[in-house]
């Protein structure tokens, strides 16, 4: 047993020294048993992350399936409003649908009405057609080699408000007249054209009466060209129907339907005030035509020159026009007062304790009102004894008391009444 357990050594080294490559491979089993005790080891630490990534990933998918659950039912809650329709029923029964009922549901009748409304829109325009025509205003030029006369020209709409028996007063645009031209031919919506002549322009109103011949015409085409109705813009208030036509949108022959969406404007002419109306139509430029209301009568001249903004109006027909139109259809010469008025509110009248009054805003020089010694801020309170209270009330009496040629004019200035005599003048 001592000799198993000797340790000898050889050449100073131990026998247990594994430097030495033959004990080395003489103890070779102590290297064995070592390897596969390092390998249990890291195969234990990889597990325990490979464990560790699984739960987490599971622990993960958890928490954000819980988290999806809850916001979603939130945002479908959410949505679900925006895309929610309050159904009430019209006849006081369920808004809940039924297998034969839908949740939402049209009246036939009431696009039945709708169609009804613009058939008469239709026409109406038709009908209209043949009291209008285009006017031509012609320049003719010379070739100077072959001496061929070119006819070149420009066209605007003209309506038919009177006959005189061989002659068409047509209505039209008194700036369609400034430029320069050679002759002036009318096309009606029948084809029949005629030669016209200009009667009177108003400068103020921006229109002018011209007259087409029919002398060339044939007695069938005369008999298809008809005349505008006209009648009273007080029938079409606020929130009446109306039609327009004629050159509505200021390039052609055009229609649109609308609404009186306002109370009516005034505006200051010479001596007189007349009235607008505003419609819900969007406005063109160089706009013109007709008014027309239910009834199928005039009771509005289109002209963009008036226009509001955005809005299309038309000038009133009402006593204050028909008169000024009638001066200008039978190219009478206008009793001349020559001033601009303005109205007085019932405030103001309680103010100043004045019954009536209208007040001069304008002078024009060399009329009979500057002659007879008016300023701007006179009030006038009557004419012939008559109160005035409005500007109209004015106008009606001057072209009453134009064939005596004077009249008594009461008015105020500086708190003290005066009254004069003035002679009127007509042109």
């Amino acid at each position: 047993m001592g000799k198993l357990f000797n340790r000898s050594k050889k050449k100073g080294k131990s026998v247990f020294d594994l430097s030495d490559d033959n004990a080395a491979d003489s103890y070779g089993f102590i290297k064995e048993e070592q390897l596969p005790q390092n390998r249990s080891i890291r195969r234990r630490k990889m597990l325990t992350l490979a464990l560790t990534v699984i739960f987490c990933a599971v622990l993960f998918g958890i928490i954000a399936s819980v988290v999806y659950r809850i916001t979603s039912g939130v945002l479908d809650n959410l949505d679900e409003k925006k895309r929610t329709v309050d159904v009430r029923p019209t006849d006081g029964g369920s808004a809940t649908p039924t297998p034969d009922q839908s949740a939402i549901s049209i009246d036939p009748k009431a696009f039945a009405d709708i169609e009804q409304i613009y058939l008469g829109v239709r026409k109406t325009a038709r009908a209209y057609r043949s009291c209008f025509a285009e006017v031509s205003a012609v320049t003719y030029t010379s070739d100077p080699v072959f001496g061929q006369k070119t006819a070149e020209g420009r066209t605007f709409f003209g309506v038919v408000i009177e006959e005189n028996g061989s002659e068409y007063l047509l209505l039209v645009r008194d700036e369609e007249l400034d430029d320069k031209y050679d002759e002036l031919v009318a096309t009606f919506s029948n084809g029949a054209e005629g030669t016209a002549r200009i009667v009177k322009r108003n400068r103020e109103l921006h229109l002018a009466v011209i007259a087409v011949s029919g002398k060339n015409m044939a007695e069938i085409d005369r008999k298809t060209i008809v005349k505008v109705k006209l009648g009273d813009a007080k029938t079409a208030d606020m929130g009446s129907a109306v039609v327009a036509i004629g050159c509505v949108n200021g390039t052609g022959w055009s229609v649109d339907f609308g609404l009186v969406n306002g109370d009516s404007d005034s505006f200051s002419v010479r001596d007189n005030s007349l009235n607008l109306m505003q419609t819900n139509m969007v406005r063109h430029d160089n706009a013109f035509g007709v008014l027309v209301n239910a009834s199928g009568e005039v009771v509005g001249i289109l002209s963009e020159d008036f226009d509001n903004g955005n809005c299309l109006r038309a000038i009133a027909v009402d006593k204050s026009l028909l008169g000024t139109l009638n001066d200008m259809l039978n190219n009478d010469k206008t009793p001349v007062f020559g001033a601009y008025f303005a109205e007085l509110s019932a405030a103001i009248r309680k103010r100043e304790g004045i019954k009536g009054g209208i007040r001069i805003t304008e002078i024009c020089e060399g009329t009979p009102a500057d002659e007879a010694g008016f300023r701007k801020g006179d009030t006038i309170l009557a004419v012939q004894d008559e109160t005035i209270y409005y500007v109209s009330d004015f106008n009606r009496i001057l072209r009453r008391e134009a064939g005596v040629g004077k009249m008594r004019v009461t008015y105020l200035r500086g708190g003290k009444e005066e009254t004069v005599e003035v002679t009127i003048t007509k042109e």
